[in-house]
This record gives C-alpha cells, structure tokens and sequence, in this order.
C-alpha cells in the first residue's frame, strides 16, 4: 500500500521549541480515509445466482429486482450462452461498447417510447432500515448508451419503508435525491453523489426517471430507433451514513501559488464545520459547508491542526503548511 507514496521529512530546530532536542516527522503524500458500510447489497453487480442470457434479468444479480413493466438489464462477462453475447455481454452489448466500472458486471436502464412509452427501473433491499433524522450519502457511477442519442437531465433514488412495485410502466414517486443535468458522457463512467436525511424506516431503494414534470431533453441525432429513447449503464452502488463517509484528508500543502497543491481541502459529500488552529491554539481558518477550501493566506510555514464536525462527530489532525 505505501509502493509509490511520496515522503517528506521535516526538522524542527531547538530554535522553535527551545529546549526541545530536534525531531524528524514524516509526512505522507496521501490522503486519509475512514471505510464505511456500504448498505447497498450487491452494488457492484458482482454476485449473479445465473449468468444473463437475454434483456430484463436484472434479478439475476441479487437481491436486485425490477419494480415496473419495464426489462431493465444485466450485463456480465461470463456471458457464454450462444447469442446473447450480442445482448448483454460485457464490454460489447446491444447497446454500446463499456466494460465495468469495477470487476466484471453493471446494470443497464432506459426510457423507450417505441409502441409503449415506458420507464427502466432498478430497485433493491437494504442491508438495514435506516434512521430517523440521519443523513446518509449516496453513490452511484455511470455512463451512457452508445447507441441512443436522446438524454433527459434528470435521475432520481427513491427509498420507501415497503417493497416498490407497479404493474405499470411508470413510478410516480418523489425521490429523496435528484440528478440532474444532461449525462451524455458514453465513454467514461461518471460518479454522481448526493446525501438526504432518512424518515426512518427506509429499507428499499430504486433508481430511474420518477417524474416527467421540467424534464427537458436533448436529441443529437435523427435516427429512428437512436432518438426514441434514452439508456444508461450504472455501477458501483452505494449507501453509507455520511458520518462514516471515506474523509480524504491531505495532512500537507503548500500555497506558493504554482497552481500545484495550493489549496487544502476535504474530500466529501456533505456538510461539515471546518476550523483551523495555529499552535497557540489560535483559530486561523473557519467555515462551513460541503467542501471548505483554506489557501493558507497569511499563515506562515508550520504545523496547523483541524478539526472537523460533521453531525456532532468531530475529526482531528494536523497539516504542515509548506512555502
């Protein structure tokens, strides 16, 4: 783990700690992190009871199942059924060319307004109810179809105490989190992230479009079949309590203004109070929000420590500011 991680060695003289002998501190290049729980089973499509043949297996990946009407798919590479390596291989599918964002399988689902309009849905059980007035932050990579040309800027998850089911070809629900923005990116796979606070209760999730109302869309093409709807592959999908989120914390900068690590910031997807002391104790830096950002301005070289209070949990260490 530590192959390849840059080191700096700094030494304090007796001149700034009188009466101190000197002491070397070693500092680490890399940021620090707190694994969560992902309360997502599954969420990599990984595990399979079957390898998919045909559209609208979703279920093979459990305990992941369809919702609605409509055929969302699973996609893997252990595909070896005769023809359906043309459906839902991976990397090469019906509907584009994309190997996963991790391991060997992902999920795919659209909107088609061929014959029936109808909606794509994803949904699964939780590993866990979640707690009333906990904020829990969501993850979910993705990338769009190759082969569709019609993009929709929104993308919703709903989560609800009861099992989600329709015997039509819509959800008419309002989601606790909403995406939106045109996702037309159909070579890289793309994270998008969001945070809610639980009801209390919730023990099922599902993705897909809940509400047509303000949807606008986006035609790049005259295609019959490539305009009639709209696809996505999704990946890697995460539910975790945002007090357990991974904190990327860098324990060094230096603000020199070469556009190269001037800034020091927390990697994260939600709110937090960020405060910063000098060693006298002295709060240099405060502020609140999703991610401050302190420039190190007219603070001197040193050691500063932080602290950060995200939900009446508190995080502290220290940065070495480096001119």
């Amino acid at each position: 783990m530590l192959n390849n991680i840059k080191m700096v060695t700094k030494k304090f003289s007796p001149g700034i700690f009188p009466g101190i002998k000197p002491v070397f501190i070693l500092f680490l290049l890399i940021p620090f992190g707190i694994k969560a729980q992902n309360l997502v089973p599954n969420g990599d499509f990984e595990y399979y009871t079957q390898c998919p043949n045909d559209y609208g297996q979703v279920s093979y990946a459990v305990p992941w199942y369809l919702p609605s009407n409509g055929s969302s798919d699973y996609y893997n590479e252990c595909v070896t059924a005769p023809g359906a390596s043309l459906y839902v291989d991976v990397p090469s599918n019906s509907f584009g060319y994309q190997y996963a964002h991790s391991g060997k399988g992902y999920c795919g689902i659209g909107k088609s307004d061929i014959d029936i309009v109808y909606f794509e849905y994803l949904a699964s059980k939780l590993s866990i109810q979640l707690e009333t007035n906990k904020e829990y932050c969501f993850e979910l990579w993705l990338s769009t179809s190759d082969t569709m040309c019609t993009y929709f800027d929104k993308l919703g998850v709903y989560f609800d105490q009861d099992s989600i089911h329709t015997n039509s070809n819509f959800l008419n629900l309002s989601p606790q989190i909403l995406f939106e923005g045109f996702m037309t990116d159909k070579v890289n796979w793309v994270k998008y992230e969001s945070s809610f606070v639980a009801s209390g209760g919730e023990q099922f999730l599902c993705i897909g479009l809940f509400d047509t109302t303000g949807v606008d869309s986006l035609i790049t093409c005259n295609d019959i079949f490539s305009k009639s709807g709209e696809y996505f592959f999704i990946d890697d999908v995460s539910l975790i309590e945002c007090t357990e989120l991974n904190l990327v914390i860098p324990n060094i900068f230096s603000p020199n203004n070469d556009k190269v690590n001037d800034n020091w910031f927390v990697q994260s997807a939600f709110t937090m109070n960020v405060r910063i002391f000098n060693r006298w104790g002295n709060i240099v830096f405060e502020e609140y929000g999703k991610q401050p950002v302190w420039d190190g301005s007219n603070c001197t070289e040193g050691v500063y420590f932080y602290q950060i209070e995200i939900n009446e949990n508190i995080k502290t260490g220290f940065i070495q500011l480096i001119r």
